[in-house]
């Protein structure tokens, strides 16, 4: 679908350092590539950042030679991971030419692969700042968007001072920088005045889905995200116990960050999810996910905001749940504060208990179904591309 508005990236090609696999329940990272390159035609260089860099000697293996590269079904993007060539990397230093000379091989292998000479840097991740200094080595001719979804901060002091670094980093160097809410937005315009909000960003379903018929009168109450830190284990576990006659459904990978291990996360999940009115589907394909949500009763997000993420995230599964006209609990995440007539916001265990109890019991009125199915619409992945696009020119 190119069209005259696209027509000056028809030369570009699109590089974007990941910092986990497409595969994962967060699938920004895919769900850009993919809009890039199906809807626009665009050619997109994903780059493994995040993962082992693989030594040459080692390309000898089979499994190391399939990860080493991918091309997709529709041949427009390519999929890669950073091969090490120089020796001698307990040293520091070997270790970052060996980064960056991997990151800008791969690039002008791209170049040629896809026949392309513009170059525009997509970044997500503020630890991936050294992209864009690599790149300036050879590519004089690049945009850089930093495309800034969350607050992405450490437990790890080192870690954390990288992180802080890069972004001031980022906030200098790129052409465009862009937040998914006004707050993250506010939060950083001491760095940066004028950073643009784009649409959030929701997988709208490619099918027309319908409610299942119940077989028995049980309020099913449901998430759909990662199963990990940043859901508050000793709030949810509470309400839980509380509401025995509720079922509460928890969709998505559970898996362990470093956080975790500070939070006392694991032995807070084993508890929670051996609660009987409590089931947990491990790792469910969005379009399975869809089907089991539209026959939800109340769409939660049981977020810790003592987490910086959560503080000033926006979550992507608000806008499933409006599509879906779903009954919102939440917690006060500052940036779905502008929802609150269309929410319900509760702190504490008692108000949550409330809050849900008044979402299965009162009727949602036409004009709040249409309404919160606007706003989904609104933050398409479609809309964020289209906008950021836009701006880039």
């Amino acid at each position: 679908m190119k069209n005259m508005e696209t027509a000056e990236f028809n030369n570009c090609l699109f590089i974007m350092p990941l910092d986990h696999p497409f595969e994962l329940t967060a699938d920004y990272q895919n769900q850009t590539a993919q809009i890039l390159s199906r809807k626009y035609q665009f050619k997109v260089l994903a780059y493994r950042a995040y993962e082992s860099q693989i030594r040459p000697w080692k390309l000898f293996q089979k499994t190391n030679r399939k990860k080493l590269f991918e091309i997709s079904p529709q041949g427009n993007i390519l999929l890669v991971s950073p091969v090490h060539i120089i020796p001698f990397e307990r040293f520091q230093f070997i270790y970052e030419i060996n980064k960056k000379i991997s990151f800008v091989l791969w690039v002008l292998a791209a170049q040629i692969y896809f026949r392309k000479i513009q170059t525009t840097l997509w970044i997500f991740h503020p630890r991936f700042f050294w992209t864009v200094s690599s790149s300036s080595i050879i590519f004089a001719k690049k945009r850089v968007v930093y495309d800034c979804l969350d607050y992405l901060s450490s437990i790890k002091k080192k870690e954390e001072s990288l992180l802080r670094t890069g972004e001031k980093y980022l906030f200098k160097k790129s052409d465009l920088v862009v937040f998914n809410s006004q707050f993250l937005a506010n939060f950083h315009k001491k760095n940066i005045s004028d950073g643009l909000v784009s649409p959030s960003g929701f997988v709208v379903p490619t099918q027309l889905l319908e409610k299942e018929k119940k077989t028995e009168e049980v309020p099913n109450i449901g998430f759909g995200g990662s199963i990990n830190y940043r859901i508050d284990f000793d709030l949810i576990t509470e309400v839980c116990k509380k509401l025995p006659n509720f079922q509460f459904k928890f969709y998505g990978e559970s898996y362990t960050a470093e956080e975790d291990d500070l939070l006392d996360v694991k032995k807070k999940m084993e508890t929670f999810f051996k609660l009987k009115n409590v089931e947990l589907v491990q790792f469910t394909p969005r379009e399975k996910l869809y089907k089991q949500m539209v026959s939800w009763d109340v769409g939660i997000i049981p977020y810790n905001l003592k987490v910086p993420l959560n503080y000033y995230c926006k979550p992507l599964k608000l806008y499933e749940y409006f599509y879906f006209g779903l009954p919102v609990v939440s917690v006060p995440i500052p940036s779905i504060r502008q929802y609150s007539d269309v929410v319900y916001l509760a702190e504490s265990a008692n108000d949550w208990i409330q809050a849900i109890q008044e979402a299965v019991k009162n009727k949602q009125t036409s004009h709040q179904l249409s309404y919160k199915k606007n706003e989904a619409l609104n933050n398409s992945w479609e809309k964020k591309i289209e906008f950021i696009l836009k701006k880039m020119k």
